[in-house]
């Protein structure tokens, strides 16, 4: 698979997906996982979103951490996550979540966004993250860049803010914001 920052660079990450959602693969999965075990103590599982989830990186920590009460939502690979968890999964788009289109049984204790949001418009993000916050008050972020910095849009205030490396010596942050 080549890498995917040269594949969002010459088909854009929705033709990516569309074309790959079955095969797709983290390929910062260590790093996700030592930030999601490194932090359970700080950030509350127990009824999580797995938004844009993937092919269940996150949920899958989430399992083995010993967590059963989480749900799941991405528009490409929802099929995949299904099948390598064998549990259902949402397919809401950004474009749902910018538009409220999308409704969730209950609300979370924390929804987690890992390696998608960086890939949002940013013009969008503080709408997205409005319509998200009338389900928690917690949101985490996973990213390979500085962005999203949601603590810019006025709404949220960075609680914490924890990176690991990867091979190449490139951070991968976890940050965990609150509703004000």
């Amino acid at each position: 698979m080549r890498h995917l920052r040269l594949a969002y660079e010459e088909e854009g990450s929705e033709a990516y997906y569309q074309k790959n959602a079955l095969a797709y693969q983290n390929p910062h999965e260590p790093q996700i996982r030592e930030l999601i075990q490194r932090n359970a103590g700080k950030v509350d599982y127990s009824r999580a979103l797995d938004l844009c989830a993937g092919g269940g990186e996150v949920s899958r920590m989430w399992r083995e951490l010993g967590y059963t009460g989480f749900c799941a939502s991405d528009a490409y690979t929802h099929e995949l996550y299904t099948q390598n968890l064998q549990l259902p999964c949402h397919s809401y788009s950004f474009d749902d979540f910018l538009r409220g289109k999308f409704t969730f049984p209950h609300t979370f204790t924390s929804i987690v966004c890992s390696f998608a949001l960086h890939l949002c418009k940013e013009e969008y993000l503080f709408k997205i993250t409005e319509n998200l916050l009338a389900y928690t008050d917690n949101i985490v972020i996973i990213t390979p860049h500085k962005r999203p910095e949601l603590e810019h849009l006025g709404i949220l205030s960075l609680k914490f803010e924890d990176d690991v490396l990867t091979a190449r010596g490139k951070k991968v942050r976890l940050k965990s914001y609150w509703k004000y």
